[in-house]
């Protein structure tokens, strides 16, 4: 597999945090083997790396998702009431649990072959959730949660004779030194910092960004958010069993909302799109709960006495969210890595020559019709499309062509009628499969990922069909070069012009490889000289790699110019066929689309 540059930002961070998390733990053994601090300090220090843990398994679902998730948790308490059941004195086990088979009374395993099966408990349990979780929208995701932590309560509290209910269990060994500790957060350091770089990583961010985007550029967005759920889980089972052996207990007070409260407030601060952030916020958090925490029960400022103040933590972090975020809304890091220079990738990656897959097929419509309700937005629209061909699609506002687009492309399933691409049925083929089997996209709306850049936008669509020993980053940047705008790769969407925006939009649909380009008013708000710009570079694009494209645009003289078949539709229905010449002379196409001279109407561009 090629090392990537987005393998060595993965590492880079990887490094610089490991390194933190080095100098922390043995900057706290030196301390306290000079007795300068006491072993309560020392921990704290445990606990916060724990924390630091727990924090990176929620990035790992709800940074990459933009998706809150509140049960997280739920899956810590997992890890701790399942490593405690294989590490627990098999005496006191009998003692205090009434419930177990007897297997599990006579087990007694080492804590990190005990953490290792509570991972794996955690994410077999997360993988049968996920796929109630991947179907649901940002509020679904946050309701659903919250309801799955209550759940995890009550099983806690009901289920007696595993867990002891209302009481913590006790009997656990705790830890004698920081070494599995820190083990366990370098490896979730690591693991979290390379999902997110990963070709799933890349898919899940560019999701969050848009969904209907990211699904047209062959991103499956159910598969890679339950990928997200399930490895956040199992990195929170991780941290839930460190925190039991770190305090020697495990209790439902310790797993429920006040721990949500914190942790969550661990991430926003932090930065919850990024590795680093989560991190940082879980020091940052963690600090001030310890401060606030010593002074919550009240303390002496010279002659004057505070009472204890019930809720000041919480209190705290609540002004300490809306503080940072009024400042920084993407929180103290926002999108920056540790160790990250976003240096020219004309640099660092040498591009690949572009290339489409070699198809003689067709894209044909079979008396395609799209229903909303009682209206007919498409009426059994049939015409074809080979590769090399240019086809227009014009008609009024409201004609029904983006619904046609939107049909095709599998955003919207036809009502009735058959869509086939090189001789199969796809009708009811989602989005996603019809990228990443022949069709390219863009959007009447420029929808391109706001979070990543020029470059990680391209190769989106690329880690889609690319093979794993391709280098996602040198073909992302050859199809960039060929749009002639490589130099814009290290460059997020919202610092380009809108001209430069199409010309993304469209080396990310060509970067899928397909045989056929659909595109939806691309040259709206372009100038004349941009849309002659557009024209050539289309004109190039069918000659060159001999891609079908289908364009919807409401200037005449460059469908006219450009098609070599034009479409009118006029309330769903294909009204007029053929060359530009024969619908430019269609009495149909000037009576609906453009008027007749008596209605004050215009004719047809020649």
């Amino acid at each position: 597999m090629n090392v990537e540059r987005r393998h060595v930002r993965a590492f880079q961070t990887s490094v610089v945090l490991s390194v933190v998390l080095i100098a922390l733990v043995l900057g706290t053994e030196y301390l306290r083997g000079e007795r300068l601090i006491s072993n309560t300090d020392r921990s704290q220090v445990w606990l916060l790396i724990v924390n630091i843990v727990a924090v990176l398994g929620l990035q790992a679902f709800s940074g990459n998702t933009g998706k809150m998730t509140i049960s997280h948790v739920g899956f810590l308490a997992v890890g701790a009431y399942v490593s405690s059941l294989f590490t627990i004195n098999p005496m006191m086990k009998r003692t205090v649990l009434q419930g177990l088979p007897d297997w599990l009374y006579t087990t007694n395993l080492d804590v990190i072959w005990a953490l290792l099966i509570a991972v794996m408990a955690a994410g077999l349990i997360a993988w049968v959730l996920g796929f109630i979780i991947v179907r649901l929208s940002f509020d679904g995701v946050v309701i659903s949660t919250f309801a799955l932590l209550l759940i995890v309560q009550s099983v806690i509290l009901a289920a007696k004779g595993w867990t002891n209910g209302m009481t913590s269990i006790f009997g656990m060994p705790k830890f004698s030194d920081p070494w599995t500790i820190l083990a366990v957060a370098i490896v979730a350091v690591f693991v979290c910092a390379f999902f997110k770089e990963s070709r799933i990583g890349l898919q899940t961010r560019a999701a969050r960004d848009d969904k209907a985007a990211a699904e047209a550029m062959g991103v499956n967005s159910k598969r890679v958010t339950h990928a997200a759920w399930v490895l956040s889980a199992m990195v929170a089972a991780a941290a839930g069993a460190l925190l039991a052996h770190v305090i020697g207990a495990a209790g439902p007070r310790t797993f429920y909302i006040v721990f949500t409260i914190e942790l969550i407030a661990m991430l926003v601060l932090g930065g919850q799109r990024s590795v680093t952030g989560g991190f940082a916020g879980a020091m940052l958090v963690t600090g001030i709960i310890i401060m606030v925490r010593k002074a919550e029960g009240g303390f002496a400022l010279g002659s004057l006495e505070v009472p204890p103040v019930f809720g000041a933590t919480q209190l705290v972090l609540s002004f300490a969210i809306l503080g940072i975020l009024y400042v920084r809304p993407g929180g103290m890091t926002g999108l920056w890595e540790a160790g990250v220079r976003r240096l020219s990738p004309s640099v660092k990656a040498r591009p690949s020559s572009p290339r489409v897959r070699g198809q003689d097929g067709q894209l044909a419509l079979e008396g395609l019709s799209k229903e909303f309700g009682g209206l007919r937005a498409l009426a059994e629209t049939s015409f074809a499309l080979k590769p090399g061909e240019i086809l227009g699609l014009i008609g009024p506002n409201g004609a029904g062509k983006t619904t046609l687009i939107n049909t095709v492309m599998g955003t919207y399933f036809a009502t009735s009628g058959v869509l086939r691409l090189n001789n199969e049925d796809a009708t009811l083929w989602p989005a996603a499969r019809l990228a990443r089997t022949g069709i390219g996209r863009t959007f009447q709306q420029i929808k391109l990922a706001d979070s990543l850049t020029i470059l990680e936008n391209v190769m989106v669509p690329v880690s889609s069909t690319a093979p794993l020993s391709e280098d996602l980053e040198a073909k992302a940047l050859g199809w960039l070069e060929t749009l002639q705008i490589s130099h814009l790769a290290s460059s997020f969407p919202g610092a380009l012009p809108y001209g430069d925006q199409r010309r993304v939009e469209i080396a990310r649909a060509l970067a899928l490889e397909p045989a056929f380009l659909l595109l939806d008013e691309p040259a709206a708000g372009m100038n004349h000289e941009e849309t002659e710009a557009l024209r050539q570079l289309l004109t190039n694009i069918r000659d060159e790699l001999n891609v079908g494209i289908i364009i919807v645009e409401h200037d005449l003289n460059l469908i006219l110019s450009l098609c070599d078949t034009v479409v009118v539709l006029d309330r769903g229905r294909v009204i007029s066929s053929g060359t530009p010449a024969e619908v430019r002379s269609d009495p149909a196409v000037i009576k609906a689309y453009i008027g007749s001279p008596q209605t004050g109407g215009e004719a047809l561009p020649s």
